[in-house]
């Protein structure tokens, strides 16, 4: 639109230039009765704001102001009284001050982490899909498998997928748009009110409500008041996002419905006939057949723009490189026995001349970007898009360099090599395989073998040109035209399924992957799931059919958006521009759907295992310890652990340092029966005894024989029968999954918080958000919690305790079972010490009953090696002890062992002297490398290697 409203019949077509890109930067000169003979400017819906124009009358001109973020680009056009031409002058100022910038960072910091906690969010959901899944399929033991449900949530993941990785791109665009001064929401997502409403309701949503209540809470004496202020900060900015999606969401569908009405002329625009003509144009979109044609066209920048057709294009089309391919299903789209006609009647195939054209957003919004010498960057060559639309300009003013043109192909080779050679390294640092390292290789080498290929057809045709150029320069003095290079990406549609074929397959897609799943969520009684599966599927389906992409690919162009006025066109093509090319098709999209979809495979892989693997088949492990009385280990430093003896409220317990709880928490791996009590005798001497009969008395009773955890009681006659019960850690894919189940929201919590700058001071909101996360668990999936069954365990020894059948109890574990432990401790109010064990700080208030900070500080003792990456999973309680891990660093996994642990103890702790003594073990030295131990006797003169090479294997020597 013309911001000076020119005479339509000055100047004449003579007078004017015009951009050659369709609705583009049109210039013309102009006389106006109010003002100087100036230049009128055309702008462009690629715009995300309009210029605004300032007129001079005594310099004979005007300056056009166009917003960009922070700053503005000023062409000030003037007439030179000497030359008496018009010239335009390009400035660019910056209009934004700190304390703006300051305020933009602040939205932005709140807008991120609330975006997020949103992806936390789709990770739960995914998470607890499986989990449904897996208690469907009967993996738990606890009920019996429902293969129709199980089906049903299977078929719900892929719209999940796609749903949420559509709102995290909504999200992405939300906090670009904050941090940009929010100009899409007020210009387009809220136009229809009042740009000084829509600012007073951003700065009350973003900064005045939560300064109010900051200020309310101070004032109160509340000690939460910085929860409590947060708490507000984050509804508010969720209260503008929503409005945000809903005004987006309700744009796309209007618009399609604008086109959809705009593209077809038969006067038909009622709703069923519109939506009948969304759905065949999705189905046709979807499952008709399509060819691409790649190649380089050489031309001016007038005549060869590309978006101005094919035959402009082909015309200049260098023939060495086109470059056509054809899926395997469109080939089978013109198999005569699905045409119609000829077969079963699914396809209708054209002749060449006769296929369609199928055109890009890029296309239809004029998107081209131009390479130019001062432009050129090696960044941006290599990490453009494979199917970057680019102009490279090779002759003329601001042509390529040769040397520009050589980097470029020089820097994909060497960017993809080193990319290729960096998880070659990783892989084997990591020490994986050789096959798997050369599958890694292989399927890096194909998929930059395309970005390789562009590169090199760009250098070779450039280098043509240069030498061309060289070989017969211009020899007048005329002004040289710009000779560009055009990338052009040609789809065409060389086949259509029949409408009959589009409405059975549109029945199928609603009810195979809509119904059919909501119908299931629901069955399994978990509401919540369904709900949200009921909004996320229902909006994606609206999304998917009603959509104005698809007629925007029909027809290339944004001609069919229209409006009452000139002024109205342009609002309404560039909130299209906008909205189409950010949200509904933005480049984030892939990605987003690429992440969620990788994520839910793994736990997809993760099921498939515990399936396949019985719950308790992986659950032991009996290799026993060879254990050794007649040698001892001195503490080496008395203040590098000071929980060496584990001081407190232990009563009759004979366990008094850490290498007790050390060693039980890795005997809960060893099977039943006499292998526990073999060695319960080789550490104890005989003074502990395995109570297996205690455990499975307790699950008949419970009617919890089924369960997938697994623990043992240990009972010391000798004190009391004092009790100690052992908790399993994680062995096989169901232990996994309810690892994710139980830490999954505070892992990730805690990596939001530390990506985000200053992310601490979100803390005291992760626990309640965490809570609220765990309210989309169904029913099963809590039933299953593992912390139930060993909570409940714990009170019925509790109960024990208290008629004198045990002195007392405690509880131990390794990783899961570690925090299981501390869990469990922290709800019965029993001693926990974990090993290894994940935190429960940050996820107190999600569990059933939630668990105070005060208990967890009194009640849990945590033993955490160094770079183990277990214990680093949410926040620490107050008792912890350290300790060191001598393994290499590429060995990942070697701090988590328990064995090397407890050797850790034992060598640095000391084993101990009279009743507290404790064997030492040949692992540590033969295994872990630790040092000899000495003989307790003089009149022992064998070394301690010589020892353990004739100790026979599962024998306990004393």
């Amino acid at each position: 639109m013309s911001l000076d409203k020119a005479d339509p019949e000055d100047p004449t077509p003579e007078e004017a230039f015009d951009h050659p890109s369709r609705g583009g930067f049109a210039v013309k000169i102009q006389d106006s009765e109010e003002g100087p003979r100036i230049t009128a400017l055309k702008d462009h819906f690629t715009l995300p704001i309009r210029t605004s124009t300032v007129r001079y009358r005594d310099k004979q001109g005007a300056a056009r102001i166009i917003a960009a973020d922070d700053s503005q680009f000023i062409l000030e056009e003037t007439l030179n009284e000497k030359t008496k031409k018009h010239e335009i002058e390009i400035r660019r100022i910056h209009d934004t001050s700190e304390g703006v910038r300051f305020l933009r960072i602040i939205y932005t910091l709140v807008a991120a982490f609330w975006t997020g906690f949103l992806f936390v969010f789709c990770m739960q959901i995914l998470l607890f899909t499986v989990l449904d899944l897996a208690i469907e399929a009967g993996v738990t033991n606890k009920g019996n498998a429902h293969v129709g449900n199980a089906v049903g949530v299977v078929l719900a993941f892929p719209m999940l997928v796609y749903g949420l990785a559509s709102a995290l791109v909504i999200a992405g665009a939300y906090i670009s748009d904050v941090f940009n001064g929010h100009f899409l929401i007020r210009n387009f997502a809220l136009r229809s009110i009042d740009p000084v409403v829509v600012e007073w309701m951003f700065f009350l949503c973003f900064l005045g409500f939560p300064i109010f209540i900051l200020c309310c809470t101070l004032l109160s004496g509340s000690d939460e008041w910085w929860e409590i202020t947060l708490m507000v900060w984050l509804f508010s900015v969720f209260v503008i996002f929503l409005i945000f999606c809903a005004n987006v969401l309700l744009y796309e569908q209007k618009a399609c419905w604008e086109v959809c009405k705009n593209r077809y002329h038969d006067n038909d625009s009622s709703l069923l006939n519109v939506l009948h003509r969304c759905i065949l144009l999705r189905q046709v979109s979807t499952y008709g057949g399509r060819k691409t044609i790649n190649y380089l066209s050489l031309g001016s920048i007038v005549n060869s723009e590309y978006t101005e057709g094919k035959q402009a294009s082909i015309r200049n089309m260098v023939s060495s490189t086109l470059d056509e391919r054809m899926s395997f299903y469109s080939k089978l789209t013109l198999n005569p026995k699905f045409r119609q006609g000829t077969g079963l009647n699914l396809f209708e195939a054209w002749e060449e001349d006769k296929e369609e054209r199928i055109y890009t957003v890029d296309d239809a919004r004029d998107v081209r970007p131009f390479v130019t010498k001062e432009l050129w960057t090696l960044e941006k060559i290599f990490c453009r898009k494979r199917e970057s639309r680019y102009i490279a300009i090779v002759k003329g003013p601001g042509a390529l360099t040769e040397m520009e043109i050589k980097s470029s192909i020089l820097c994909s080779g060497i960017g993809s090599f080193l990319l290729v050679f960096f998880f070659f390294s990783l892989l084997i640092y990591l020490g994986m395989g050789v096959p798997f390292t050369m599958f890694i290789i292989a399927a890096g080498l194909c998929f930059f073998y395309p970005t390789f290929k562009s590169s090199y057809r760009l250098y070779k045709f450039g280098s043509d040109i240069n030498f061309a150029r060289d070989q017969f320069q211009q020899k007048s003095e005329e002004v040289e035209v710009s000779q560009a290079v055009y990338a052009v990406d040609e789809v065409f549609r060389i086949s259509k399924p029949t409408e009959f074929f589009c409405w059975v397959m549109f029945v199928v897609e609603v009810g195979l992957f809509f119904i059919y799943p909501l119908i299931s969520l629901m069955a399994i009684s978990n509401y919540p799931l369904a709900l949200i599966f009921f909004v996320v599927a229902g909006i994606s389906f609206c999304r998917y059919y009603v959509n104005a992409v698809l007629v925007l690919e029909e027809t290339g162009h944004m001609d069919i958006v229209d409006g009452a006025n000139e002024e109205e066109v342009w609002k309404n093509q560039s909130r299209m521009s906008e909205i189409i090319g950010n949200i509904t098709r933005g480049r984030s999209r892939g990605a987003w759907v690429t992440v969620l979809g990788t994520i839910g495979f793994v736990f997809l892989a993760l099921f498939l295992g515990a399936v396949s693997n019985d719950v308790d088949s992986l659950a032991t492990f009996d290799t026993p310890y060879t254990y050794s009385f007649d040698y001892r280990y001195d503490q080496q430093d008395s203040t590098r652990y000071p929980s060496c003896k584990i001081s407190g409220d232990l009563g009759n317990s004979p366990l008094q340092s850490m290498a007790d709880f050390a060693f039980l928490a890795g005997l809960a791996y060893r099977g039943r029966g006499n292998v526990t009590q073999r060695e319960l005798d080789g550490w104890f001497d005989g003074g502990a005894v395995d109570r297996d009969d205690v455990v499975e008395e307790w699950r008949s009773r419970a009617e919890d024989e089924y369960s997938a955890v697994s623990f043992k009681l240990v009972t010391f006659p000798q004190n009391n029968n004092f009790s100690y019960v052992l908790i399993r850690g994680t062995t096989n894919n169901w232990d996994m999954l309810t690892d994710a189940q139980l830490w999954s929201a505070a892992f990730l919590m805690q990596g939001l918080r530390e990506l985000l700058p200053v992310g601490i001071v979100f803390t005291p909101v992760m626990r309640r958000l965490i809570r609220l996360l765990s309210q989309i668990e169904s029913e099963s999936i809590d039933r299953v919690s593992f912390y139930r069954d060993t909570t409940a365990f714990v009170k019925y020894i509790q109960e024990g305790v208290r008629v004198g059948i045990y002195g007392g109890v405690g509880i131990t574990g390794h990783s899961l079972g570690g925090g299981l432990t501390l869990i469990s401790a922290a709800q019965t109010g029993a001693l926990g010490v974990g090993l290894s064990a994940p935190n429960a700080m940050l996820s107190r208030s999600s569990f059933d009953p939630p668990l105070s900070a005060e208990a967890l500080d009194s009640k849990t003792f945590n033993i955490i090696p160094e770079r183990d990456v277990v214990p680093m999973i949410d926040d620490k309680a107050q008792n912890v002890q350290s300790i060191r891990c001598e393994t290499s660093l590429e060995d990942v996994i070697g701090c988590h062992d328990s064995t090397r642990s407890l050797c850790e103890i034992i060598y640095s702790c000391g084993s101990g002297y009279g009743t507290s003594r404790r064997p030492v073990l040949c692992e540590c030295v033969t295994l872990f490398n630790y040092p000899e131990p000495i003989a307790i006797s003089t009149e022992n003169n064998m070394t301690f290697t010589e020892f353990c090479l004739q100790s026979s294997a599962g024998s306990n020597t004393r």
